[in-house]
């Protein structure tokens, strides 16, 4: 089990507590993991939700490349604005968030 200091546990989302690149996950997003039955790993600069104990999309940030990016498993990516716009676009919620 991960160690409670070093994490934040809140429904189906684990966030590191030591973040340099982006602040926690908004609340309005956890009812929107929970319908969509995704469970969310945080770890600041690369988020990644799982569905049925698989990957199901990420998205990843500015240590990588200094921008943000989100994908399916299936696809080659998208740039987006920020770790939100991601969000909204792994869910199927935004697709103008495409940068």
């Amino acid at each position: 089990m991960a160690d409670p200091t070093t994490i934040i546990k809140r429904g189906p989302l684990v966030a590191v507590r030591d973040r340099h690149y982006s602040e926690p996950i908004p609340d309005e997003f956890l009812p929107l993991f929970e319908a969509a039955k995704l469970r969310v790993d945080d770890n600041d600069h690369h988020v990644t939700l799982y569905r049925g104990g698989c990957n199901y999309s990420f998205v990843w940030g500015p240590s990588v490349e200094g921008e943000w990016f989100a994908r399916h498993n299936y696809d080659e990516g998208v740039r987006v604005s920020d770790r939100d716009a991601g969000l909204r676009w792994a869910l199927g919620l935004d697709v103008e968030a495409v940068a």
